[in-house]
């Protein structure tokens, strides 16, 4: 009879009928005659390290949620490094740094890299909101694709961006719906106004360069065989403007 490993514990035990008594100590056997002999021991299963592949596995099965932050600057000359000690005194175990990436795109290298990181239950950190998105729109986007991980978004610098709480989680709600009804109230202006010039024949956007002389001169040096580059060497402008208008 064999002793478990866990117990640690010496037991004299007779293996045999009749065979002299034997002591099984720490997983090995000490018999009368003093011989010591191997006996199969099974250590406790460790536990797997945290790494990037147990997350990936999730976190509710290995470990309490985490607290992550992210930090970004928009140029490469600024320094992230105090946005990222804010975050780390703030308790998040990983900080991910955007360093010299704009905030009106959304496929940013550690912002992507953040989001492959979080799983359900985490908690995100940032010193303010502007550092996930540059506009209401893309904000309001990035909210709702954090809670639909459900992921919680605290932001140190504004009490009232905390979904760890039953209060954060009320205010956050009330602040999203606002900052929706905005984004949909300048889209809806915007194409009332649009409407409006397009009925009084205006067509919005930037003038062209292309002015109507410029055509009938671009028009005349194009049928004189000349190239669209020289074309738009003497009316001033760009190759691809003088193309595109003749093109229409």
């Amino acid at each position: 009879m064999f002793t478990s490993s866990l117990t640690r514990v010496s037991v004299d035990e007779k293996l045999a009928v009749g065979g002299p008594p034997k002591t099984i100590v720490y997983g090995r056997v000490v018999d009368g005659a003093d011989q010591v002999h191997d006996t199969p021991s099974e250590d406790p299963p460790k536990p797997p390290a945290e790494t990037e592949t147990r997350r990936n596995i999730g976190c509710t099965v290995f470990g309490m949620p985490h607290e992550v932050g992210y930090a970004r600057v928009s140029k490469r000359e600024q320094n992230p490094e105090a946005q990222e000690a804010e975050l780390r005194a703030a308790g998040c175990e990983r900080v991910f740094v955007d360093h010299g990436e704009s905030s009106r795109v959304t496929d940013r290298p550690q912002w992507l890299a953040c989001l492959d990181y979080l799983r359900p239950g985490d908690t995100l950190k940032v010193r303010r909101l502007d550092r996930l998105a540059g506009s209401e729109r893309i904000l309001i986007e990035t909210l709702q694709d954090l809670d639909t991980r459900q992921v919680n978004i605290v932001s140190l610098t504004e009490p009232m961006i905390d979904t760890t709480t039953p209060m954060g989680r009320a205010l956050y709600g009330i602040v999203a719906v606002f900052a929706q009804l905005r984004v949909d109230t300048i889209r809806d202006n915007t194409q009332r106004g649009l409407d409006y010039a397009r009925s009084q024949g205006r067509v919005g956007g930037r003038p062209s360069v292309m002015t109507p002389e410029r055509i009938a001169t671009a028009e005349r040096m194009r049928a004189e065989k000349q190239s669209w580059e020289s074309i738009g060497r003497v009316l001033g402008v760009g190759a691809t403007s003088v193309r595109r208008a003749l093109n229409r």
